[in-house]
């Protein structure tokens, strides 16, 4: 899940994009224009710590926040922020357990983004919907 090669708001975004899809959604290509009944969202990383605690017990500790807007052509405005804050214990602190500490927490984001996104458009039920 956690890619060096990219910067972390750009795999997070991709992986919502792949778990969107695992659950059903459509996502078309970002070049892609809306539509009335299209669910667009964006989103901002609003906060990456990944930093070592060091003390009776030393672990790595990883904050995110990620700010999600979503819109559609026919008005539709939401907006909501998600947390994760996941610890992982260590024997000894190796930069692995960056990458562990940073991949849990993503997973716990993107589930509840994703949870949160089914949650809205089954009760904007135009949503996703083709137009007539």
């Amino acid at each position: 899940m956690v890619c060096k090669e990219r910067e972390p708001s750009e795999w997070i975004a991709t992986e919502l994009a792949e778990e969107l899809s695992r659950v059903g959604f459509q996502v078309p290509p970002e070049s892609s224009g809306p539509s009335l009944h299209t669910l667009r969202i964006e989103g901002t990383l609003e906060r990456f710590v990944v930093e070592p605690l060091i003390g009776w017990v030393n672990r790595m500790e990883c904050d995110l926040q990620v700010s999600l807007v979503a819109t559609t052509g026919s008005g539709l405005r939401a907006e909501r922020t998600f947390f994760s804050k996941r610890r992982t214990p260590a024997n000894t602190l190796i930069s692995g357990l960056y990458t562990l500490t940073a991949a849990k927490s993503a997973g716990r984001l993107l589930s509840d983004m994703v949870r949160a996104i089914i949650e809205l458009s089954d009760r904007n039920f135009m949503v996703g919907e083709a137009p007539p």
